[in-house]
């Protein structure tokens, strides 16, 4: 399964620097607090858009788990 998550560069940056871009602000926020698996994304107050934003940004990208069963 894919999850987005903050890079140490998201971590470290002022989230007042995306002040323009309130989406994108709201997913980093989000991703702060801790992965954010893709098939949640529908069910936030932001998209996909944003959160591939913030990849070409260097702020947040994706990774795969395998669930243990």
């Amino acid at each position: 399964m894919w999850y987005w998550f903050a890079t140490e560069k998201g971590q470290a940056v002022d989230l007042n620097s995306l002040k323009r871009s309130p989406k994108q602000q709201q997913a980093l926020a989000a991703l702060r607090q801790g992965k954010i698996w893709r098939d949640q994304v529908a069910t936030l107050e932001f998209n996909d858009a944003a959160l591939q934003a913030l990849r070409k940004k260097g702020l947040c990208d994706l990774a795969s788990e395998t669930p243990e069963f």
